[in-house]
């Protein structure tokens, strides 16, 4: 793909995601972390899926330090149970 197709593809790609809700697991460290203010910057409606509350509060409250008008929920989430899984669902 040359450089200009890539670009278009990107500008895109952008585009789309501002208009997207996203579900981020893990939002509260690591790359969830990483992924949702990302997300939040290009208007994208961040469903913070975590584990431990506080730590989830936490991590809101520094996007929103970065990106006040951030459009940001909280869900709690413990993958590693299906009830908590159907639960959030």
């Amino acid at each position: 793909m040359k450089r200009a197709a890539r670009e278009r593809a990107g500008s895109k790609r952008a585009k789309n995601e501002a208009a997207a809700s996203s579900v981020v697991t893990g939002a509260n460290g690591g790359l969830g972390l990483e992924v949702s203010p990302e997300l939040a910057r290009k208007g994208a409606f961040v469903v913070m899926a975590s584990r431990d509350k506080g730590k989830a509060e936490e991590a809101r409250g520094s996007i929103r330090g970065e990106i006040p008008d951030a459009s940001l929920q909280l869900q709690a989430l413990d993958l590693a149970s299906l009830a908590a899984v159907r639960e959030a669902a």
